[in-house]
């Protein structure tokens, strides 16, 4: 069981800044290891804090687009009956239009040349923003662009059939190899993955509840998102974020609970693939060899 934490780093402004500043303290302070998905655009403003940071072996870095542009087009119905959906509360339906596939390559391929220029490392792992069901199961082209990003590692598969921010019902990352990119792992998200400055999850629903939820049972990979902002003036990294984030890593230290980024489970799975796919190809040629000294014995 591994639990990633991964900050969406988006905002462009002196709160991104100071975010990075108290998110990196905090994961360096209790020695637990986390993500961060910075679009292009604010990694040039916060270009001082993001490279303070990215000597930090705890962090891995990954990029969220340029400019947070939708590369695939989205369509929410929400369903007020659906107990995890956080949009439901809106009620309305929204259809957000993605962007070309000229306009989508050029913005990655802007994002990482940004974070690698202020780094010096070139981000192999991408966070869609807005996120879609099923990830980019439909979406080869825009597959075929992040690999030839040099994107190994995708989170985007964030919402339910209707497509809302909610439960995703995948408790284990997958590879695209039916689609043709059997190196890109996609690491869904766990349940509502937008913020944790939201005490309940559609108003009936404990966020960090329901991730201990998840660690009881055992669930094979837990991702627990948030981002660079707060709700208001008065909030704080401390009286905000920081209540929830204790919460689950209190419990998930209480059952022994692994922590990681998104790039070492990529590794992990990666390898545990290639493991598997040796196998297969031995069966199949073992296979084949039998039935041929078979059809000799006849």
């Amino acid at each position: 069981m591994t639990i990633l934490f991964a900050y969406d780093v988006e905002s462009k402004n002196e709160q991104s800044k100071k975010f990075l500043v108290e998110i990196n303290n905090y994961h360096t302070d209790i020695n637990v290891p986390y993500t961060i998905f910075i679009t292009g655009e604010t990694a040039i403003v916060c270009n001082k804090e993001l490279a303070d940071i990215s000597s930090n072996p705890l962090c891995c870095i990954g990029q969220h687009t340029n400019k947070h542009i939708p590369i695939k087009s989205l369509f929410t119905n929400p369903d007020r009956k659906q107990r995890y959906n956080f949009d439901a509360e809106f009620g309305e339906s929204i259809f957000i239009s993605g962007f070309g596939k000229n306009l989508v390559k050029r913005d990655i391929f802007d994002a990482s040349e940004a974070i690698e220029k202020i780094t010096g490392y070139k981000p192999t792992c991408f966070c869609a923003p807005y996120g879609f069901f099923n990830g980019l199961s439909e979406s080869a082209e825009i597959l075929e662009i992040l690999r030839e990003a040099g994107i190994y590692c995708i989170t985007t598969d964030t919402r339910s059939p209707n497509g809302c921010n909610s439960a995703t019902n995948k408790e284990r990352p997958y590879f695209y190899g039916k689609q043709g990119f059997a190196e890109i792992l996609e690491v869904p998200s766990c349940g509502y993955q937008d913020d944790l400055s939201y005490a309940c999850f559609a108003g009936r629903f404990d966020y960090a509840e329901y991730i201990e939820e998840k660690i009881l049972k055992n669930t094979e990979v837990i991702t627990v998102k948030t981002h660079d902002f707060y709700l208001g003036k008065e909030f704080s990294f401390e009286n905000e974020k920081k209540q929830f984030l204790d919460k689950i890593i209190t419990c998930a230290n209480k059952n022994y609970t692994k922590f990681s980024t998104y790039e070492k489970v990529y590794a992990e799975y990666f390898k545990e693939a290639i493991v598997e796919r040796g196998q297969a190809r031995a069966k199949k040629i073992w296979k084949r060899k039998a039935q041929k000294e078979g059809k000799k014995n006849i």
